[in-house]
């Protein structure tokens, strides 16, 4: 099975995946309806946590043991473990093997994410933990994911829940919140670098970022990729948003 250019590797004695990757569900005790604010979702969100940061330790106690002995010089992903919680949320968690060239303790990587439903259609949701009962939320909006789809794999035919995953595994997560270019354009957002391009990000609360959409590397000049790539670079190239066309930020606006 392959998903992009990303190969699963598949272990038939691995009990966790098998029994995963058939979705496991629970009897719905909560629905997530479309007047639901982030605030409102994330609280519901948080009542999961336990038995996803219980799947994610069974995971990695699992696959360390494979990971120690594996002889691969690039990252194998393994299948995921997928499950849909009581409260609505579709949960994905992935283990992934970084290879020989990564000290032993470091090699089994991981990450999860969850996605839901509204009448706005798909959103996703990375979360981490900072510290005891403190977590950082990053919130996708249907707008991004499409977006995504459009501009970077150039594929719309692609469910979203695939094109998403795209995403987490080309760019682990990361909307670095290091490097913030505040955006002319639109004075309460910012721009932030991932692997594939720049997001343009809202602070909406001190640990809760909304991702509104992506613009792909192609978009950009020369000289705007290489201020983005270089992190301090970028944050000197304020307003570089103002040359870009108004009708790659169409659909955007006329959402909000």
């Amino acid at each position: 099975m392959a998903l992009g250019n990303h190969k699963y590797r598949y272990l038939d004695s691995i009990i966790i995946v098998n029994s995963c990757a058939r979705h496991e569900k629970f009897r719905s005790q909560f629905m997530i309806v479309d007047s639901m604010t982030y605030t409102e979702i994330l609280e519901h969100l948080k009542k999961d946590l336990k038995i996803v940061m219980h799947k994610y330790e069974e995971g990695t106690k699992h696959y360390q043991k494979y990971v120690r002995s594996a002889k691969n010089r690039e990252r194998v992903y393994y299948e995921p473990m997928r499950f849909k919680s009581a409260c609505g949320f579709n949960y994905v968690v992935l283990f992934f093997n970084e290879g020989v060239n990564v000290p032993s303790k470091q090699r089994l990587g991981k990450t999860f994410y969850a996605w839901y439903i509204q009448k706005r259609g798909f959103y996703a949701i990375t979360f981490s933990l900072l510290e005891k009962a403190v977590w950082h939320f990053t919130i996708y909006t249907p707008h991004f994911v499409d977006r995504y789809k459009l501009r970077v794999l150039k594929d719309m035919s692609i469910s979203k829940a695939d094109a998403f995953h795209q995403y987490i595994m080309k760019n682990m997560r990361v909307v670095s919140q290091k490097v913030k270019n505040p955006s002319e354009k639109y004075p309460k957002d910012y721009w932030t670098a991932c692997n594939e391009g720049l997001c343009l990000c809202n602070q909406m609360e001190q640990l809760i970022v909304e991702v509104k959409t992506i613009i792909s590397w192609d978009m950009l000049k020369p000289d705007e990729q290489e201020f983005a790539i270089n992190g301090k670079l970028h944050m000197l190239s304020k307003g570089f948003d103002l040359a870009l066309p108004d009708e790659i930020f169409s659909e955007y606006t006329e959402e909000e």
